[in-house]
């Protein structure tokens, strides 16, 4: 007696990097579809594997190359935070540089499926105090630069004398001046002082003198 036997192609052959799109049948005329695994990209070749009437599975050729972005962006007065990966998934996070702050925009680039990364958007802009704050009764000694760290020295007028500490201020990062806190106190004003006290005048040429008992 005679018995025929179905011919089967078993399972299909395995391709690194990929994955099969099958319904698990093998006999012939049955197909195996190849889908690059996520992380990888289709650089070529045939992706499709056929039972034949020899029950053996036509050889797919096919290609899967992991996705690679290289190296991130480079945007203008920026530096950023990256760990040096650049496969499917990595980021890259950008901080604006000192003496420049974030004004607007998306600070993170990411490596997509594509090969590429996504573009960050983020503008900095340099910092600026403005005019410095004046005070009163003084000159201000000033280059006319207010970028972080620009100084600017502050100086009596005549007929005015400077009481207390501070006559530097900087520009700082948060975009103000900080640093003066000098007063300028007119001389006729020490005078009147000097009077409420029952102090006498020494401008006028008194002279002060000192008794001490024996």
């Amino acid at each position: 007696m005679l018995f025929l036997v179905e011919a089967v192609c078993g399972s299909p052959p395995v391709i690194e990097y990929t994955e099969q799109v099958w319904d698990s049948h093998s006999t012939p005329g049955s197909t195996v579809l190849y889908v690059c695994k996520e992380g990888f990209y289709y650089k070529g070749g045939l992706n499709i594997s056929i039972c034949n009437e020899n029950a053996q599975w036509t050889p797919p050729t096919l290609s899967c190359q992991d996705v690679l972005c290289g190296d991130p962006p480079s945007l203008p007065h920026t530096g950023r935070v990256w760990n040096g990966s650049s496969s499917l998934g990595s980021t890259v996070i950008y901080y604006c540089n000192i003496g420049f702050y974030h004004r607007e925009g998306n600070n993170m680039s990411l490596c997509s499926i594509n090969g590429y990364w996504t573009k960050p958007n983020i503008s900095c802009k340099e910092v600026d105090c403005g005019v410095p704050p004046p005070i009163p009764h003084s000159i201000m000694l000033w280059d006319k630069i207010s970028t972080l760290g620009s100084r600017v020295v502050y100086q009596c007028n005549s007929g005015y004398r400077r009481v207390g500490e501070g006559n530097v201020s900087a520009c700082t990062a948060n975009g103000d001046w900080v640093g003066a806190s000098l007063l300028c106190q007119g001389t006729h004003d020490i005078n009147l002082t000097q009077w409420s006290l029952g102090l006498p005048d020494l401008s006028k040429g008194y002279h002060a003198i000192f008794m001490s008992a024996i």
